[in-house]
């Protein structure tokens, strides 16, 4: 598998994404193993990526969108993320891009490489960015969500740092040291302080959180199943433009 982890003498889970023949999408295995891993509830769970890209999205052509169960499992990353009782730090050092901005705001916190790129382009194939735009919205709100998903335009780090996706940002030559640090000080918090803390943050938002999220399944489900999307992820595999783009723009 593409995906490994390991753990340290003080609790802290290192998750590492290593598929980078696919520039690291991940396919249902792999975000499943996320799933069962971010539950352990370590002290800490670090999520980060060798290679050019943190996270290029969901790998599309594991994706059989006939199935009703289809979404399961981003669903119930999203819910793991949610519901782990201690932090988790996404540390993006390449493109982040689709599910790889999602991973990085639903991660409590966010460190990126000053050299890292933000992109939702999803519908320059065909697909909504329906998960996606959920998880954007609850961060950045509305208009920026929009910007994002309508345009499919890159945002540097330091933009993710304005609209609030990312939380700190470093030179490349010092990202470990600033994890390092960000790390020391969660570990001088009590961990049961620390699970009081997110489950009361999260239970103010939970009702309206897991509506969102269905419907952004169920929306999902839609797109994925209409014949622009058949069209757009056939054109992504042939790499040529599909029919919608205007002929000067090829």
């Amino acid at each position: 598998m593409k995906i490994s982890h390991s753990i340290d003498e003080n609790g802290v889970l290192e998750i590492i994404i290593d598929n980078q023949e696919k520039r690291n999408s991940l396919d249902d295995q792999m975000i499943f193993y996320l799933v069962e891993k971010i539950q352990k509830n370590a002290r800490l769970t670090v999520i980060r990526s060798k290679g050019k890209y943190f996270c290029s999205g969901r790998d599309i052509s594991r994706i059989n969108p006939e199935n009703d169960t289809s979404m399961q499992p981003l669903q119930s990353l999203a819910l793991a993320f949610r519901n782990s009782s201690q932090p988790i730090l996404a540390i993006v050092e390449g493109a982040a891009i689709g599910l790889g901005v999602s991973i990085a705001c639903w991660s409590d916190l966010c460190l990126s490489s000053s050299e890292a790129k933000f992109m939702i382009p999803e519908s320059r194939i065909g697909i909504a960015p329906t998960i996606t735009a959920q998880s954007l919205l609850e961060v950045i709100g509305r208009k920026r969500c929009l910007d994002m998903c309508l345009t499919g335009r890159e945002i540097t780090a330091q933009q993710a740092e304005e609209y609030g996706i990312v939380q700190y940002v470093s030179a490349p030559a010092y990202l470990d040291e600033l994890k390092n640090e960000i790390t020391r000080k969660i570990l001088l918090a009590a961990p049961e302080a620390i699970s009081i803390s997110k489950s009361l943050i999260n239970r103010l938002h939970e009702e309206a959180y897991v509506g969102a999220l269905q419907l952004s399944a169920d929306q999902a489900l839609l797109s994925a199943r209409s014949a622009v999307a058949r069209e757009g992820v056939d054109a992504f595999r042939r790499k040529v433009k599909p029919s919608w783009v205007p002929k000067e723009l090829v």
